[in-house]
């Protein structure tokens, strides 16, 4: 059994860390005030945070707009506070049911305990005389729960588990659907029409029985490969129901799929940052996130013209410190969020880290290209003639080099240190030049060339280019262009499918649908 329900409501498990680190008087009292609250909580009334928080720690939060916590999940966390507190006491074991005396006094399973947990049933963690450490639960709390519960208690020990006659009579008449190629969930939910037990159980029955389950037609197992299969075909339009007839799965265990495979990318994603002291005022986010210049941001580059990159910057050091701030903020805060991504993400979750991602490639493009003047001048210099009198072959070369070195600057620069992307560029150049590094040079003579451009190298500096834009906005359907430019970044800084389905006044299913393809 779990040392404690999980959490439904952030702010129990924020107050449950803080209690964690409170002397351990203050813990018990509190720990207390917790069990005697979860007596009094009822599932369908609405508890102020405030009154919840005073309840059990005594102390009144000046607040305005306290969130209004439903009775059900409070009285389960309510629960699982005990737990977590409990855990890190020594409480002795006398006087404390184990898991088994209470299935006994009930007179029901061990799941069933688990679920009696989340609605009320208070365990502690308590420590046996030989040190071993297990949950309790206090006989006059349980005696107490038995008396006010007894209609849950009544249903839930009319459920008996399968006999072996039961069990028979199911597996025969799984039997009778040899050859019909349903799959094991089909044939269970056949089974339980008629034999008024739970799925799961004749699931599992049929799982384990080694007659049974060559009835049940064998479906390939689903990798990561096939999820990858999957989402190339969404992104050449292929329709869901051929994609699940190939794959024999239902669309959202595809889904699910593609979700654990996006997580799986950007745990493997490198987001290096710099963690600054502002990062954490509690306001952080939303002073160094709310600047204007942070906020609408510069179109994505795709293209970088290499005669056109001499044109002197136009940010101003207020400006790139802002940029750099948000930078490292939004890594800080994505790299958070991947470490805590569960086995299976949900979409809102993916979605918010990709934005975030995009979003960092945008002021970080940003704060490359306003440096490239200075950058640029160091191999002028260098090679003593301006970059359009060079073969292309040697421009684009100078152009892709000067990109690399300070796109890696950029990625770490700290502006505590009074470090300017400009200067740090304008030296590591330089240097690099000094130890003899070399430029090609074209096998022949070039004629005169005229203008070029290059795309901007992004699969070659960030990791996480698949999540970019490669189309200008205008080779996109014009029905499907204004949300391509809110994802992207031509519209201030990129946002989420939520974000873009709320400015557009539309539903999030019709915005997913028209940038599946992006």
């Amino acid at each position: 059994m779990p040392i404690s329900p999980q959490f439904q409501i952030k702010e129990m498990r924020e107050l449950g860390d803080q209690i964690k680190i409170a002397p351990e008087h203050i813990r018990k009292k509190q720990m207390n005030a917790c069990e005697l609250l979860v007596g009094e909580t009822e599932s369908e009334r609405l508890y102020p945070l405030d009154y919840v928080i005073f309840r059990i720690t005594g102390y009144r939060v000046d607040s305005e707009n306290q969130p209004m916590l439903l009775g059900d999940p409070l009285k389960n966390d309510l629960v699982s506070l005990v737990a977590v507190i409990s855990r890190a006491l020594s409480l002795p074991s006398e006087n404390m049911l184990s898991v088994e005396d209470v299935e006994d006094l009930f007179t029901v399973s061990k799941r069933t305990i688990s679920r009696l947990r989340k609605e009320g049933l208070v365990f502690h963690w308590v420590v046996e005389k030989n040190g071993s450490r297990r949950i309790g639960c206090n006989k006059q709390t349980a005696l107490q729960f038995l008396k006010t519960h007894k209609d849950r208690l009544r249903s839930a020990t009319s459920f008996s588990k399968l006999s072996l006659k039961e069990q028979q009579i199911i597996i025969n008449a799984a039997q009778s659907y040899k050859g019909s190629e349903l799959s094991l969930n089909a044939l269970a939910k056949e089974l339980a029409k008629n034999n008024h037990r739970g799925l799961e159980t004749i699931r599992l029955l049929i799982k384990n029985n080694d007659h049974a389950k060559k009835i049940v037609k064998h479906i390939p197992s689903f990798d990561q490969k096939d999820s990858r299969l999957v989402q190339r075909a969404i992104q050449f339009g292929v329709r869901w129901k051929t994609i699940q007839n190939r794959f024999h799965r239902t669309v959202p265990a595809l889904r699910k799929a593609l979700l654990r495979l996006k997580s799986h990318d950007l745990h493997e994603d490198t987001i290096p940052f710099v963690a600054l002291p502002s990062f954490t005022r509690k306001d952080a986010e939303e002073v160094i996130l709310g600047v204007p210049v942070v906020k609408e941001t510069s179109p994505p580059t795709l293209l970088i013209d290499v005669d056109k990159m001499f044109a002197p910057s136009s940010l101003s050091e207020s400006d790139e410190l802002s940029l750099v701030s948000a930078m490292h903020l939004l890594s800080f805060r994505t790299t958070q969020k991947i470490d805590s991504l569960p086995y299976s993400p949900t979409v809102k979750q993916i979605d918010r880290i990709e934005t975030d991602l995009r979003w960092i490639h945008v002021l970080r493009q940003q704060l490359v290209v306003s440096a490239m003047p200075a950058g640029l001048a160091v191999f002028v210099q260098y090679v003593e003639r301006p970059l359009s009198e060079l073969p292309l072959q040697q421009s684009l070369e100078i152009m892709n080099r000067t990109v690399a070195t300070i796109w890696n600057i950029v990625s770490n620069v700290d502006p505590t240190r009074g470090q300017k992307v400009s200067r740090l560029a304008v030296a590591q150049i330089d240097r690099m030049l000094s130890r003899g590094t070399s430029i090609a040079r074209p096998k022949r003579a070039s004629a005169k060339r005229q203008s070029a451009s290059i795309p901007f190298p992004t699969k070659d500096l960030v990791s996480w280019s698949r999540l970019l834009p490669k189309t200008e906005p205008v080779f996109i359907p014009s029905k499907s262009r204004e949300m391509y430019e809110m994802r992207f970044g031509w519209q201030g800084n990129p946002k989420t499918t939520i974000e873009i389905a709320s400015l557009l006044d539309c539903s999030e299913l019709s915005v997913t649908r028209a940038l599946r393809r992006w």
